[in-house]
């Protein structure tokens, strides 16, 4: 399950100013934008989610079938530690990639060793007290790293964070690399999380634009599931991220009056391939701006529904909710109460089989396998997709903030 918080948009405008020399420069008559980022410190206004923090005894590690590479870990614990649990934050899942500059070719990681993929770290009972250490110099040895406590998790992902160091073996060469991530404590719940973001600052002609990319899965560090959003548009400096500006790998970002395909991401060196789509609005999808996908799907009561075939006088949102958070539930019933004479409402969810109003879609359902792959496609989702009349993705929004989206379409007092 994929969730983003959305937050109100706070703009502040800036006077135009030639290009700084520093910075770099693209022609907007390029097809190929190359950019490159500096990887960061915390989330920079990005909310991510976070996992339990799993720690076990060492023979439970080394009886897991999976853990075939625990015995080639040769750690080094402090003496005076009782009840002492093992862990482990990924570095990476796989080798990570970079881009040679000069040759215009792929470099890879040479393939470490299980050992070499995590970053070790312990929990036990030292003075009467739980603490933890993490091995962030990634020695194996855990007798020089800092003794810490378990404080609350801070979900502004910038504060209390843990820097990593390890290295990043080419072949021809071996470099330094560092992450940061948090462990944290709440609702009595041990979590933790990836704390960090790649950052690029660059102009397409005399317009500066500033871009971030976040891994949403929060695991390990090497952005294994990477999204893009703008910081800065034309002078529009952005301090929060709405679910709209979001934009997935193989999605479009707008810079300008054009459209970049987020094409690839050299995870190891941070490097950013946008190319340049001339023809977006033909693009069918589900991303603001495109023609929304048609679809056929049959309700919970055996009618069947084409979105040929529908009252194109009204605009449609497909809303999913999700028993996942069952006030998602409360959230469609809202909706439909206040705005199905107004628009077009589809609601989409796993296994419902209760009528709650509406036209209800069971995307378990094997006829029904369109709908969900085009505009679900996840167990528990939230998403909502605003289509106009000339059938065009105009909004996209969390079901719980549907009220500040449609508040147009809600009846006059």
């Amino acid at each position: 399950m994929r969730k983003f918080t959305l937050f109100i948009l706070v703009a502040s405008f800036f006077g135009c100013k030639q290009p700084e020399k520093n910075i770099i420069q693209f022609s907007s008559q390029l097809d190929t934008l190359i950019i490159k980022t500096v990887k960061q410190k915390g989330t920079r206004s990005f909310t991510l989610g976070a996992s339990s923090a799993s720690f076990r005894d060492t023979n439970e590690w080394k009886n897991l079938n999976w853990f075939d590479g625990y015995p080639d870990y040769k750690i080094i614990y402090p003496d005076n530690i009782e009840d002492l649990k093992l862990g482990f934050q990924y570095i990476m899942f796989d080798s990570l990639r970079f881009f040679d500059k000069k040759t215009k070719k792929t470099l890879w990681q040479k393939t470490p060793s299980l050992a070499d993929r995590q970053i070790i770290k312990i929990t036990g009972i030292m003075d009467n007290k739980e603490i933890f250490i993490v091995d962030s110099n990634h020695n194996k040895d855990l007798r020089d790293d800092s003794i810490r406590t378990f404080g609350e998790f801070d979900w502004t992902y910038n504060n209390n964070l843990i820097l990593c160091n390890y290295s990043i073996d080419l072949g021809t060469n071996v470099f330094k690399d560092s992450s940061w991530f948090q462990i944290g404590l709440s609702n009595n719940e041990l979590l933790e999380s990836t704390a960090q973001h790649l950052f690029t600052d660059f102009y397409i002609d005399n317009t500066n634009y500033q871009i971030g990319v976040i891994d949403v899965n929060s695991t390990t560090f090497d952005f294994y599931e990477p999204v893009l959003y703008t910081l800065m548009d034309n002078g529009v400096n952005k301090d929060t991220i709405l679910m709209h500006d979001i934009v997935n790998y193989g999605e479009y970002i707008k810079l300008g009056k054009n459209y970049y395909k987020f094409h690839d991401l050299y995870n190891g060196c941070g490097t950013i391939v946008l190319t340049k789509e001339n023809r977006f609005d033909t693009i069918i999808g589900t991303q603001i701006g495109m023609l929304a996908p048609n679809f056929k799907c049959t309700t919970i009561h055996n009618d069947t529904i084409n979105s040929d075939n529908l009252d194109w006088h009204k605009s449609l949102l497909i809303a999913n909710f999700s028993g996942c958070t069952g006030r998602s539930y409360d959230k469609f019933k809202e909706l439909n109460i206040l705005l199905g004479d107004t628009i077009n409402i589809i609601g989409l969810e796993s296994g419902i089989n209760i009528d709650i109003g509406g036209i209800l879609i069971d995307v378990e359902i094997d006829y029904n396998k369109e709908i969900y792959k085009k505009y679900r496609d996840a167990y528990s989702s939230y998403d909502c997709y605003l289509i106009d009349p000339s059938k065009r993705i105009i909004d996209k929004f969390d079901i719980f903030d549907w009220e500040v989206y449609l508040s147009d379409f809600l009846p006059k007092e």
